[in-house]
């Protein structure tokens, strides 16, 4: 399904907010990398590009030396190393920026699918502000990336099937070697099959086989991964360990969504107007396709 973009108002004021939309999110980018885990996976991506192979065994942690090791991070650690290793931690800084802003053009441009130059640069502001905390070179910032590219690929971007299909796969390889959330983009694909063979769709019989082929394509590429099926049992072990009681109840990243120490920060309320945006949106398409 292909949808036409909402017209803007006037191409001086859409300039003008575009500019000033960019001016502010750059102001955010560019920041003091104060992330500890930054160091882990700049040093375990130097070990990959000096041994050419992917670590199997853990040599970063003393609690676990010498046990099995996923490093579902590999390719992202790859990447961080090789800026590092070209311009310091300036290019260190060039590939977080540049991730964050593939991000939030797909964003911008997603929105555009559905709404004028305001609304949707209002959005991405909304996206931008909610996510500034994780402005970080970190290998999560890979999947904010590729949500954004999927989502903006399956709604329907005049690209050809195949293309776009084959364009999906390669992106997912990508992300099933940065980070252990690959399985969002299966995820996503599904929905999209499902979309398509929701009952009293025009033209189901035109759209379910593509959108058949790219989940497929989507979900075998997850496997082109030096673990191959092992992404998909890492993907598994984190889930187990995510909801035991008390494991992880002080890592912050996983503290309750509504939770008073996610409050305490002023992106959350970016987010929840994201969200209450996303509600409204939500509920006033459905009720325009309701049955009169």
């Amino acid at each position: 399904m292909s949808i036409h973009p909402h017209p803007g108002t006037s191409p001086e004021a859409d300039r003008v907010l575009l500019a000033a939309l960019c001016a502010v999110v750059l102001t955010y980018l560019v920041q003091e990398v104060y992330s500890l885990d930054v160091w882990w996976h700049l040093a375990i991506g130097r070990d990959i590009l000096a041994t050419r192979s992917v670590p199997r065994l853990d040599q970063y942690a003393a609690a676990a030396l010498g046990r099995p090791y996923h490093d579902s991070h590999w390719l992202f650690q790859v990447l961080l190393a090789s800026a590092y290793r070209a311009a310091s931690w300036v290019g260190v800084q060039i590939l977080q920026a540049s991730i964050w802003v593939g991000a939030l053009v797909c964003t911008y441009r997603a929105a555009r699918l559905w709404g004028g130059v305001s609304l949707s640069a209002a959005l991405t502001f909304l996206a931008a502000m909610a996510c500034v905390e994780r402005f970080l070179p970190r290998p999560d910032s890979v999947t904010v990336l590729l949500v954004a590219a999927f989502y903006l690929l399956l709604s329907g971007t005049g690209m050809p099937h195949r293309r776009r299909a084959a364009t999906l796969a390669i992106l997912q390889v990508a992300w099933v070697n940065s980070h252990g959330l690959f399985i969002l983009g299966p995820m996503m694909a599904g929905a999209y099959l499902l979309e398509a063979l929701w009952p009293g769709r025009k033209s189901v019989a035109e759209s379910w086989k593509p959108a058949l082929t790219t989940f497929l394509v989507v979900l075998l590429a997850t496997l082109v991964t030096p673990y191959g099926v092992g992404a998909w049992r890492y993907a598994a072990l984190l889930l187990t360990e995510v909801s035991a009681p008390g494991l992880v109840s002080g890592l912050g990243e996983l503290s309750p969504t509504f939770g008073p120490a996610a409050r305490s920060s002023p992106a959350f309320w970016f987010f929840l107007a994201l969200l209450g945006v996303t509600g409204v949106g939500a509920l006033t398409a459905a009720a325009r396709r309701a049955p009169v």
